[in-house]
C-alpha cells in the first residue's frame, strides 16, 4: 500500500511543471516590460520631434520636452499594468 506521503510533493518542492511555468511568466513579464520600454522610449522621441508652437499648445516647454526624452524610468501607473 502507498502511504499519502508518498504520492505528494513534500513542501518546498515544486513539481517541473511549475518551474516551466513559474519560468514561462516571467518571461511573459519581461517581454511586455521591453515592450513596454520601446514605446514610452519612443513617444518621448516623437514629444521631443514636435515643433515649438506645437510643444506650447500642450503647456511643454522645448527644454522639458528634451527632460522627458532623456528619462530612462517607466511610469509607474502604466509598468502596474503588465
Amino acid at each position: 500500500m502507498i502511504s499519502h506521503s508518498q504520492t505528494s510533493p513534500s513542501r518546498g518542492v515544486q513539481r517541473p511543471g511549475d518551474f516551466i511555468n513559474t519560468t514561462l511568466r516571467l518571461v511573459r513579464i519581461w517581454l511586455r516590460e521591453l515592450q513596454l520600454r520601446d514605446s514610452i522610449q519612443r513617444e518621448r522621441r516623437q514629444l521631443m520631434e514636435l515643433s515649438d508652437d506645437l510643444l506650447k499648445d500642450i503647456g511643454v516647454s522645448h527644454e522639458d520636452a528634451l527632460a522627458e526624452a532623456g528619462r530612462l524610468d517607466l511610469p509607474r501607473e502604466r509598468l502596474s499594468r503588465i
